[in-house]
């Protein structure tokens, strides 16, 4: 070790838990964050701070303002960049002895094993349900460690899942805690229930605590237990969980999508609203995100509609033939708002657009 190295690491060097020879282990770990979001920001921060020798950064989505109170990563000059490039530049900055390797893409189960299989393990900073169950399946698979966290609202978890301890045994999954996906449609996201910014900093900085802890063979693994943390009543508790041989038993990974998604014959893709849009063809398009999210900018053409008044004015909103085309920000909200409008009448002729605006702008 240089003396530059012993410089920049010494307070943590002189913990006696952790010493040189567990800064030597933090040098040679590799490390797979999956969501450069509100989770992958302050992991990626501490863990580059820390010294981890390689950091995988993967996440497919582009700096939004919106990003900005809870994703301290980025600037506002980064808006409208590939997060894994902004990241990178960012962090590059804190520690330029750090590797980073950038995934501009979405995990898929295509992808999932070759790529987990390359890092000792994986932090969890997804925001959504195929992700997640995509994250533990490939990590039972590979045998690989993966430390879970989510927000909502003022709330927050973090575990750890599928973690080995020094004999051999192993600690429960993702799926000892929830062994079937959810649908999708009924928990609420962020954009739609708001989440305090400090929060997703605090749980991605307890998720880079326990890869540090991991990595150095240091410590209490949350493992077996998963931590709950509510900020606007200062309580934090803990739930205990046990590893499940049947919902451990993972054999293969699957289109985790097709939970997770609108029946493709009322998704709408954004080259075929494009084509729609060119040839006039009549139909309506309407925006149901939140009026702050609007602000931001709206597809030419469209209207907006709040989520309530258009289940409290359906007949009159959805009365005529030509077809509506309901967007939000990802497609997960308007997914949502035409399943249900389906179940109420299964001849209504709508649609969500797939991807939502996001898709629309990036196309």
């Amino acid at each position: 070790m240089d003396s530059s190295y012993n410089q920049r690491y010494r307070r943590q060097i002189k913990l006696t838990e952790l010493g040189r020879a567990g800064q030597q282990l933090l040098t040679n770990a590799r490390i797979l964050v999956v969501g450069a979001g509100g989770l992958g920001c302050p992991a990626l921060l501490y863990l580059t701070a820390a010294g981890i020798g390689t950091i995988g950064i993967m996440d497919p989505d582009l700096v939004s303002i919106t990003n900005l109170h809870r994703q301290v990563l980025y600037s506002e000059k980064d808006e409208k960049k590939p997060k894994v490039e902004a990241a990178k530049h960012r962090l590059t900055e804190l520690n330029n002895r750090v590797n980073f390797e950038t995934y501009d893409y979405s995990l898929e189960p295509a992808n999932a094993r070759s790529i987990i299989s390359q890092f000792d393990l994986v932090i969890d900073g997804s925001d959504n349900f195929e992700t997640r169950y995509l994250i533990n399946d490939a990590c039972v698979l590979e045998d690989k460690p993966f430390i879970y966290g989510a927000v909502h609202r003022f709330e927050g978890q973090v575990s750890v899942f599928n973690y080995i301890q020094d004999n051999g045994e192993k600690g429960p999954t993702y799926r000892c805690l929830y062994p079937e996906m959810p649908d999708p449609q009924s928990v609420p996201s962020c954009a739609e229930t708001g989440v305090i910014g400090v929060l997703p900093g605090i749980i991605g900085s307890y998720q880079a605590n326990e890869a540090i802890k991991m990595i150095a063979g240091i410590g209490k693994v949350l493992s077996g237990k998963m931590m709950i943390i509510d900020l606007l009543n200062n309580e934090t508790s803990h739930i205990s969980l046990t590893r499940s041989a049947q919902a451990a038993n993972v054999k293969i990974l699957v289109n985790y999508g097709f939970y997770c998604k609108t029946d493709s014959r009322f998704e709408l893709t954004v080259n075929e609203l494009e084509e729609w849009k060119v040839s006039d063809k009549k139909f309506k398009l309407i925006d149901i995100r939140e009026k702050e999210e609007v602000f931001e900018g709206m597809i030419n053409g469209a209207v907006y509609f709040s989520v309530n008044s258009i289940l409290r004015e359906q007949n009159q909103l959805l009365s005529g033939h030509v077809p509506i085309v309901f967007y939000c920000d990802t497609g997960k909200r308007s997914g949502k708002i035409v399943n249900n409008l389906l179940d109420r009448d299964e001849a209504l002729n709508i649609y969500s657009l797939l991807g939502g605006i996001k898709a629309w702008r990036n196309k």
